[in-house]
């Protein structure tokens, strides 16, 4: 009997990709969380400025130095 369409598991790997895609795509910060990672910041001594981008947007979605989602 021959067989109609791909393996398997390539469906299954893609409907994976899409949803790892979405997850990915879905992540934010909470504001009370980013408001933390401020005030942390505004504690701290940075004196070649590697926290510079720890004022703008999402720390998830503005890369963050240091902060993984």
């Amino acid at each position: 009997m021959a067989r109609s369409g791909g393996s398997p598991y390539a469906s299954i790997l893609l409907v994976l990709c899409i949803f790892q895609v979405t997850v990915v795509r879905g992540q934010s910060t909470h504001p009370i969380e980013a408001n933390a990672l401020n005030a942390i910041k505004a504690r701290l001594i940075d004196p070649i400025n590697n926290l510079k981008k720890w004022n703008r947007g999402d720390p998830c979605t503005s890369n963050w130095t240091g902060v993984i989602c």
